[in-house]
């Protein structure tokens, strides 16, 4: 991996937009071979199947020295099924018990990483990660608006990746010596709050 160095970004990042096949052939690279995986081998694949959406964070057009993808993260719909759905049933919403069917409409970030070479760097004093958050919360908090979902879903590969998740309100039901990645769960009434929190 290569050394990072924090630095000071812009504070108005470009916005991000959604995944192409020259992003996924740049050499992002994070701590996660299986991040870096994915996106070189799947989220271009990904998009056009429609499985999920890649949105990349692109580099400020005067900053060429950065990484050209400064970080990425994936949304998709899922469901957790009727089992497990019982076991995090006490962090949903109350009526999410009254839905009439077993399994739970879920909102999913999958995947979300920034680049190694910008490890511990900010942007208005905000991390890649937190600023990667936020984008991701909004445009979930836009299809809340037109679709059905009672929370967010994480997968979270580590322990620093489930302390950073947690920072924002996500709850893991998993056993303490459950192997990695590990899901937890964010109330979609909470994910509002934690937006504001993120900024």
């Amino acid at each position: 991996m290569p050394s990072s160095t924090a630095l000071v970004l812009p504070g108005e990042l470009p916005p991000t937009r959604l995944c192409t096949r020259a992003d996924t052939q740049s050499g992002f690279e994070c701590e996660s071979t299986s991040l870096n995986n994915f996106f070189r081998d799947w989220a271009h694949r990904n998009e056009r199947s429609h499985a999920n959406k890649t949105w990349v964070l692109p580099r400020p057009d005067d900053r060429p020295e950065l990484p050209s993808v400064l970080g990425y993260y994936t949304l998709s719909a899922t469901v957790i099924p009727r089992a497990e759905y019982l076991r995090v049933l006490e962090i949903l919403p109350k009526q999410a018990s009254d839905a009439g069917y077993g399994d739970s409409p879920l909102y999913l970030i999958g995947r979300l990483a920034r680049h190694s070479a910008l490890r511990g760097s900010t942007s208005s004093g905000r991390t890649l990660g937190a600023i990667l958050l936020l984008d991701a919360f909004e445009r979930i908090l836009m299809c809340h608006a037109q679709m059905g979902g009672v929370a967010v879903v994480v997968d979270a590969e580590t322990a620093d990746a489930a302390g950073f998740y947690s920072k924002y309100g996500f709850v893991s039901q998993e056993e303490a010596n459950a192997r990695w990645p590990r899901k937890m769960l964010l109330r979609i009434e909470t994910v509002l709050k934690a937006f504001h929190a993120v900024r």
